[in-house]
């Protein structure tokens, strides 16, 4: 079940701090400790810290994009995907970017769409779909979070990942390129996870069994 996010403009930078890991049945933003200001980076480019959004906490785990159009041009219109990271007990969770939200290129004719694509990264406009993949879970859990693209922020989103393992925003209705560093070419995109439920383990069922005594027929 998806709640269907606005787009708006991310908040400045936001305090971070170190993070403890849950237990299964606690609330991910329970973990949040104030222990100090640094984001940890667990994976080449992925950072987790703390933070806050739309005036929640949250955790924030970011992916910074390195040169977005040279990935882009050697993906060939497959999807990005970041290096694995763990998140309170959620583990092997991947950030999937997918170049074409609108099918512009998919819709194109079969040999219109090399040269569609390439204008695509190269001048835009470039429309694009982020999500979470979570498809190691050892126990099904729901999730509540936004998704950033450089300065705008949709969400929340609530969606249960044992339904499926890709879930996220399909179109930001922005213009990808227009958020990219002009310096570095990096992107920056994150994910700012509100809260994951757990089922509550239920007990193994009792089973009694009975003894039947000798057959009383028997002499």
């Amino acid at each position: 079940l998806a709640a269907v996010g606005e787009a708006g403009v991310a908040p400045p930078q936001e305090q971070l701090a170190a993070v403890a890991v849950p237990t299964a049945a606690t609330p991910l933003v329970a973990a949040v400790s104030s222990a100090n200001n640094a984001a940890e980076e667990v994976a080449t480019g992925i950072c987790v810290a703390p933070a806050e959004a739309a005036g929640k906490a949250c955790v924030r785990v970011g992916w910074r994009i390195e040169d977005l159009r040279s990935k882009l041009r050697a993906s060939m219109g497959r999807p990005l995907v970041s290096p694995p990271f763990s998140v309170g007990g959620l583990c092997n969770l991947r950030f999937m970017v997918f170049p074409d939200a609108r099918d512009l290129v998919r819709n194109a004719r079969s040999r219109d769409r090399k040269g569609v694509y390439a204008t695509m990264i190269k001048k835009g406009p470039l429309y694009g779909s982020l999500k979470l993949k979570a498809d190691c879970l050892e126990v099904a859990a729901s999730l509540s979070f936004y998704l950033t693209v450089g300065s705008v922020r949709c969400g929340p989103f609530t969606y249960n990942f044992s339904e499926s393992a890709i879930h996220g925003c399909d179109d930001f209705n922005i213009d990808w390129l227009q958020q990219i560093d002009a310096v570095t070419g990096n992107l920056s995109v994150s994910a700012e996870i509100l809260d994951f439920t757990a089922p509550t383990p239920q007990p193994p069922l009792r089973v009694i069994t009975a003894t039947i005594g000798a057959d009383s027929n028997s002499s």
